[in-house]
Order: structure tokens, then sequence, then C-alpha cells
């Protein structure tokens, strides 16, 4: 009795391309949303120590410590 294939590879190359392969990477920038979410859980937790300025330019010029 012969030995049976055990494995191939035939036109498994042409199913992967055929919708294309994709490298899916990291997030590279975290989301403002989530940036604005951990900010306001940090002034809770210091409390009164961090106060909010009203008018600010940049995203992490907005607090201030007194």
């Amino acid at each position: 009795m012969t030995k049976s294939k055990n494995h191939t590879i035939h036109n498994q190359s042409p199913k992967w391309h055929r919708n294309g392969i994709k490298k899916y990477g990291l997030q590279r920038y975290e989301s403002p949303k989530e940036f604005e979410d951990t900010c306001l859980q940090y002034i809770s937790m210091l409390g009164s120590t961090i106060k909010l300025k009203t008018s600010y330019s940049t995203p992490f010029s907005i607090y201030t410590t007194v």
C-alpha cells in the first residue's frame, strides 16, 4: 500500500490574493475621545488640585496645577 499525501499548498496563494492580503497594524495614536476620558478620570481623582482653564489652544495645555 502506498503512502497518502499529507499536505499540499496548491492554489492557496491565489486564494489569499483574491481579496488582497491585508496588513493590520496597531493604532498609532490614541483617539481624542479616549484621551478626554482618561483626563477627566485623572481630574476626578485629584479633586481640587487641578483646575480646568476656560480657554486653551492645544489639547495638552487645558490643565494646570495649582
